[in-house]
């Protein structure tokens, strides 16, 4: 059974690895951004689904934003 996106989604946002975090993030991002193509595609295009691939990206955005400080971490440590 494929991995969803909001699976993918909510493994990027819970992982506390710094390292392991912006990965998660970037590949979370290209799953989101190609369901996000096909949803805005399909004739009976789910408008609740689509907002929340807009928002679910809008965090992905912001939590990447706060990740890799100078010293490797979250910059909230």
């Amino acid at each position: 059974m494929p991995v969803s996106w909001q699976d993918t989604f909510f493994a990027a946002v819970v992982e506390t690895n710094p390292t392991k975090a912006l990965p998660l993030i970037r590949r979370a991002q290209s799953v989101l951004e190609s369901r996000l193509f096909d949803v805005s595609s399909e004739e009976s295009t789910n408008p609740g689904e689509l907002a929340d691939l807009c928002h679910s990206l809008t965090y992905l955005g912001i939590i990447s934003d706060c990740v890799g400080d100078e010293r490797g971490g979250f910059l909230w440590d």
